[in-house]
């Protein structure tokens, strides 16, 4: 798929959005609570660059192959400049990404090129429109003098924080360096103990700073903020996926591949094993997108040899160490896949998934294309939205298997 192509699909997708306004609507009228109004405005109208951590830039994207349908599939994505801003005396929310001055807001996701079909999951939202944003602001205000905030949407989540998150705690880092004053790095309440072990690491090694944790029944009103948006342009959440719902920029996918993964490596000393491992990564029946037929395929896989793993209940030294010894990969799609970064060249991934969750090109950015072989296989879904449950007919999957593992 070509810019043009990618331009064309934008402007299609920007017409679905009477389906969203529905969508807020029904929200709205399901919050009692009448909130603030706020004026949009561009962050540029309230404060100043502070670092730049890059430029705008056009970068080519490579979605996994989806088997017996699609591959080699490229194209072009313009991504928007990327700076340390520093405001003043404004406030914001743990699990919300505006940015409040007086009775104007910052939201900079609603530039996103897909946010005309995103459905917000900012907590304090009630109601938007193109001028205005209205928000619930009753909450406990925290006053803090120089801070860098870490909150946001999907903050505490795994598979986000990796890609949105952690990469503003690199960047950050590298200015405060440059710093004589204290600056107090504002996080949310973390439940994850993978994301608190990542998190202190970075911490711990950037001087003059503090931490506190701001609660969900808090909001900060800070004299002086760092902040950076989101690194990557990422839904919220949508009901139907495209190639355009997911793209991580390469100064993300440098920070990971380059200074992530093998500070991980050396920090838990993790080595190559004479013993390697063929994962199936587990994904408990959920609420939703659940393989209907997870019976046979999963015993499909233990007759194959596969070692089933559930990552998140693992410590970050054992997740690391199976998936760098891994030859082979496969299950339902899950944020557990997000940990393919630490897979070695050479690497097979099968990943189960139903149609339109094929498209999110969220964990392309994980792997090399050139070093290593990633397929989704798909099946039929029992609906059109990017939730459905799915099933994967055991036969198709005993030759995708043949086709992506065995060659």
């Amino acid at each position: 798929m070509q810019k043009s192509s990618l331009t064309l699909l934008n402007k299609i997708v920007r017409k679905l959005n009477v389906y969203v306004d529905r969508l807020n609507k029904r929200f709205t009228e399901e919050i009692s609570v009448k909130g603030e109004l706020f004026h949009l405005v561009d962050k540029f109208q309230i404060e100043k660059k502070a670092f730049s951590i890059k430029e705008q830039t056009i970068e080519k994207v490579r979605p996994f192959d989806i088997y017996g349908s699609i591959s080699g599939i490229q194209f072009d994505v313009e991504y928007p400049a990327i700076y340390l801003m520093e405001y003043s005396e404004v406030r914001f929310f743990v699990e919300s990404d505006f940015i409040i001055y007086e009775d104007k807001v910052v939201w900079d996701k609603r530039n996103y090129p897909m946010f005309q079909k995103m459905i917000p999951q900012d907590k304090d939202l009630i109601h938007f429109d193109e001028k205005t944003v209205q928000i619930s602001t009753n909450k406990e205000v925290i006053e803090i003098g120089t801070a860098f905030s870490m909150c946001g949407v999907h903050a505490t989540v795994w598979s986000h924080f990796l890609v949105q998150y952690l990469p503003k705690l690199y960047f950050f880092a590298q200015y405060a360096e440059k710093q004589g004053e204290e600056i107090t790095v504002i996080l949310p309440e973390y439940s994850d103990k993978h994301v608190i072990e990542v998190v202190d690491y970075y911490l711990n090694k950037i001087k003059n700073t503090n931490r506190i944790i701001l609660k969900n029944n808090q909001s900060a009103h800070c004299k002086k903020l760092f902040y950076i948006e989101s690194m990557s342009m990422i839904s919220d959440h949508e009901t139907y996926e495209t190639y355009i719902d997911f793209f991580v920029p390469s100064c993300v996918t440098d920070f990971l591949k380059n200074i992530f993964v093998p500070d991980c490596i050396q920090r838990y000393g993790i080595g190559n094993k004479s013993q390697k491992n063929k994962l199936y990564v587990v994904r408990k029946n959920a609420a939703y997108r659940n393989l209907l037929n997870i019976g046979e395929i999963e015993e499909f896989f233990k007759s194959e040899g596969y070692l089933f793993v559930e990552p998140h209940l693992l410590t970050m030294k054992e997740k690391i160490e199976l998936f760098y010894n891994a030859t082979e990969v496969a299950g339902p799609y899950s944020a557990g896949f997000s940990n393919i970064q630490f897979c070695q060249p050479g690497t097979k991934i099968c990943l189960l998934s139903n149609i339109q969750r094929s498209f999110e090109t969220y964990l392309s950015y994980f792997v090399n294309p050139n070093e290593i072989k990633f397929v989704a296989v798909t099946g039929v879904d029992s609906e059109n939205n990017s939730h459905s449950d799915y099933e994967i007919p055991l036969e198709k999957l005993k030759k995708a298997y043949t086709a992506i593992l065995k060659q």
